[in-house]
């Protein structure tokens, strides 16, 4: 995913929130975070991170 596509992603999420919350909540926040989205390859990597037993599983 390119910086421009996650920024507005980031942008939109961003003017969501303030519609759907109220000022006096948000207030409380200090910070959204907004993650990209996993790919395969990342999927794979938190797999194989955790253990070899769930190697077959994701395969199938």
């Amino acid at each position: 995913m390119a910086a421009r596509d996650h920024q507005y992603i980031h942008d939109n999420v961003q003017s969501a929130v303030k519609d759907y919350f109220r000022p006096e909540f948000l207030n409380r926040i200090d910070e959204t975070v907004v993650f990209r989205p996993l790919d395969d390859d990342n999927i794979l990597e938190i797999i194989a991170a955790a253990g070899t037993s769930y190697t077959g599983t994701a395969r199938n």
